[in-house]
């Protein structure tokens, strides 16, 4: 059994190219990419633009729902951090009720990214509970100019 989340790209200035870097962020993520059965896209619709945009769809394995959603959200907020322009935000969007905006303008705990996971695990499998996700000091830290994800 796969889940699907939905990553949307947003901000003032956002544009295709931010959507395609953080694709290829995502995709030469080694501990994301064990537990990514694909990363696919879709176009939806951009108000007040010409044109459409694609949102990001992973396909994860539901067996590693809490601790995808760590690596997941922290890929995705050293992503932002790495970039040059920080006024991006991403929103990742699972099991249809709820969503995870990640700012790059925005310093995260890991404290604070780890609750953000287990909100999303628990969205995801609601019988899982409270215990589905790892704690604020698990799961995999940052490397060297990857960002305060402290």
């Amino acid at each position: 059994m796969t889940a699907t989340v939905r990553i949307r790209v947003e901000g003032t200035g956002a544009t295709q190219e931010d959507i395609r870097q953080l694709r290829l962020w995502l995709e030469a993520d080694p501990e994301l990419r064990e537990v990514t059965e694909r990363i696919g896209r879709e176009p939806r619709p951009v108000d007040n633009a010409m044109g459409v945009w694609d949102d990001l769809l992973l396909h994860l394995a539901q067996r590693a729902t809490g601790a995808v959603m760590v690596l997941l959200l922290r890929s995705v907020y050293n992503h932002l951090r790495n970039r040059p322009r920080r006024d991006l935000r991403v929103t990742v969007e699972m099991a249809g009720n709820l969503r995870v905006t990640v700012e790059g303008d925005r310093t995260y705990s890991r404290g604070e990214l780890a609750e953000k996971a287990r909100l999303a695990a628990e969205a995801i499998d609601p019988e899982a509970g409270p215990g589905s996700a790892p704690g604020p000091g698990s799961g995999p830290r940052p490397g060297p100019g990857s960002g305060p994800a402290e």
